[in-house]
């Protein structure tokens, strides 16, 4: 099939579609549009695609969600480009390429509890990963990176692959699991 907004398939059939797997032939673009929300409480497997469109500004964060609230979303031999925020839900990311905005992090976990990176590469230019939440989001969160790569194109002492800011949080208990990875252009020991 060709490119698609994922607003055609799922917002005119929101209430009767609760597991949805899409699958792509490598070429195939998958925009999400600005402000995409009332996904709640979905499962998707995305396969193959191209995943674009997800950024909006608010306020001095970009956020960059799916709308997608205790959902659960599989990317699989997915190619992400900007900046995604996993907002609560499960997420899960197997053999993935996240090309990240200048001087934006790729991937910024605000709430999300259970996120997975497995045989990922991630490009950027010196941020990959924020984890973050206000409250009480983040207790017992896990973050888990498995066979994952990290390129920074500009290379940057100050920035880790993976930052977080537990400053907000009233209980901070995240896991974070990093295996069998490296990074080139971070922060040593990042």
């Amino acid at each position: 099939f060709d490119d698609f907004l994922l607003s055609d398939i799922v917002l005119k059939n929101n209430s009767s579609i609760t597991d949805l797997t899409i699958t792509g032939n490598g070429d195939v673009t998958m925009d999400v549009e600005d402000e995409l929300y009332g996904l709640n409480n979905k499962n998707y497997v995305l396969n193959n695609l191209t995943v674009s469109g997800m950024t909006r500004w608010q306020g001095d964060v970009y956020f960059a969600d799916m709308g997608l609230q205790s959902g659960n979303v599989t990317f699989n031999d997915c190619t992400l480009n900007g900046l995604y925020t996993l907002y609560q839900g499960k997420f899960v990311f197997d053999g993935c390429v996240i090309n990240g905005e200048t001087n934006k992090y790729s991937m910024m976990i605000y709430a999300s509890k259970d996120v997975t990176f497995t045989d990922c590469v991630f490009n950027s230019d010196n941020k990959a990963i924020k984890v973050f939440g206000y409250g009480t989001f983040l207790e017992n969160a896990q973050v888990n990176i498995s066979g994952t790569k990290f390129y920074s194109s500009a290379e940057n002492n100050d920035k880790a692959v993976v930052e977080m800011d537990l400053t907000q949080q009233t209980n901070p208990a995240v896991d974070l699991t990093i295996e069998d990875s490296f990074a080139l252009g971070f922060a040593e020991g990042s």
